[in-house]
């Protein structure tokens, strides 16, 4: 893999009298993306006939991996294991894309405590690809242009609360491997994951709704309801294989997420004033917890028996976050423990026979510590998933919501630990 990025921006901002303090900011952004990336494959195989693996000593066939993969095996007169290179045109491709996108941003102070902050990007994207597939040769140049506007209402309700509205419209593009035919294979799901070149960008309109509110120092919480509505979204699909299971990407037709946020920060200095200490000036609590709900559009499907509607891939019912930390400036050491859980969500769409594999919710406990040393040094230390929990994908047979005996596992493994 080769991959070289490039990027610029500038901008110049002007202040004007409008009703109160106004000002309009112009400027650009300009970004260049060039790879190039080349694979090479190899198998082993006991057959010189074969140009797939084989293993034609049955002797052979019954052996696990670490009495496979033994010196006696790999006998020099061919009769044993040998490695073979099955490099194909498709495994490698080049790429490149370009982004230009100038924008103006209006922030208007129409009273004391009310202010409007609005404005437009426009984003022409090209990109180019050079590759091989099972048709021949591909060189494919695409060139879109989206029209992206914004708008903040904030309203000061007091000195300590404020409601915030907002809209925005934004796009998501497929990256380059989510693009290319090339295929390669993810040994964590024992798979074969290969890009789409019908894949398109998907389209987001954003709206939210956030009343936020200061009571004291060191204190804050907010409730933010939200709606989002996609045109193309990007799912991770099963497309099926012919000894390997295979996975790939697929634009859904529309679809919505609504929910809300609720998010709380605390200072527990308020215990040393209630106290008469100063212990627990240093610790902050956080947590952040939101409800979502998800809705693909599966109407462009000709069969009535198929429910048209489901969840989007990979978003979850719910997201918990929650930790402590400590922070002493004298010292310099700060530490933080977070816990972070998420609901059930689909990992991967069948496309073909509309079969989701579910990944069960699990629960990740992370530690990091700093350490300031003299004027410029800072040691940093962070230990993630302590809990080590499996990570298990499932099709949920008896559709009961839940992973138990009953369903059929395709993949799943455990991640320790990491520091």
């Amino acid at each position: 893999l080769n991959e070289k990025n490039y990027s610029t921006s500038y901008d110049v901002t002007v202040p004007f009298k409008f009703l109160h303090k106004s000002e309009l900011k112009l400027g650009a952004l300009h970004q260049w993306r060039d790879r190039w990336f080349s694979a090479r494959t190899f198998l082993y195989s006991s057959d010189p006939n074969n140009q797939m693996s084989s293993l034609s000593d049955k002797s052979l066939q019954q052996k696990s991996p670490g009495e496979l993969f033994v010196n006696e095996n790999f006998k020099p007169d061919g009769t044993g294991l040998f490695l073979r290179e099955t490099t194909l045109p498709r495994d490698k491709y080049q790429a490149n894309a370009t982004l230009v996108a100038p924008f103006f941003m209006f922030e208007n102070s129409i009273t004391s405590n009310f202010r409007v902050i609005w404005g437009g990007r426009a984003e022409k994207y090209t990109q180019r690809i050079a590759s091989t597939n099972d048709k021949g040769k591909i060189d494919t140049t695409i060139s879109v242009t989206d029209y992206l506007p914004s708008a903040n209402l904030i309203y000061s309700i007091a000195e300590m609360a404020n409601v915030r509205f907002g809209y925005s419209r934004t796009v998501s593009r497929p990256e380059f491997r989510e693009f290319m035919p090339f295929v390669f294979y993810d040994p964590n799901l024992n798979a074969e994951i290969v890009g789409n070149d019908r894949l398109v960008r998907a389209k987001i309109d954003n709206f939210d709704l956030k009343y936020e509110i200061f009571p004291v120092p060191g204190q804050f919480f907010s409730i933010n309801p939200f709606y989002k509505k996609f045109e193309n979204p990007i799912e991770n699909t099963n497309v099926g294989g012919t000894g390997i299971r295979r996975f790939s990407y697929q634009n859904a037709k529309s679809a919505v997420i609504y929910g809300v946020e609720l998010e709380a920060r605390t200072s527990l200095s308020v215990l040393d004033s209630l106290l008469k200490t100063k212990r627990f000036s240093s610790f902050t609590l956080f947590s952040n917890v939101t409800l979502i709900r998800s809705k693909v559009d599966l109407s462009k499907t000709d069969d009535n028996s198929v429910v048209k509607e489901r969840p989007l891939q990979g978003q979850s019912p719910y997201v918990f976050n929650a930790g402590v930390t400590y922070s002493n400036p004298d010292s310099k050491l700060d530490l933080t423990f977070a816990v972070n859980r998420i609901g059930r969500r689909i990992a991967f769409v069948d496309v073909e026979k509309f079969f989701l594999i579910w990944e069960n919710p699990r629960t990740v406990l992370d530690f990091s510590v700093s350490k300031g040393i003299g004027k410029y040094l800072q040691a940093k230390m962070t230990i993630g998933d302590l809990l080590a929990q499996k990570l298990v994908f499932y099709q949920d047979r008896n559709d009961n919501g839940k992973y138990d005996s009953n369903d059929i596992v395709p993949f799943g493994f455990t991640r320790g630990y990491s520091i």
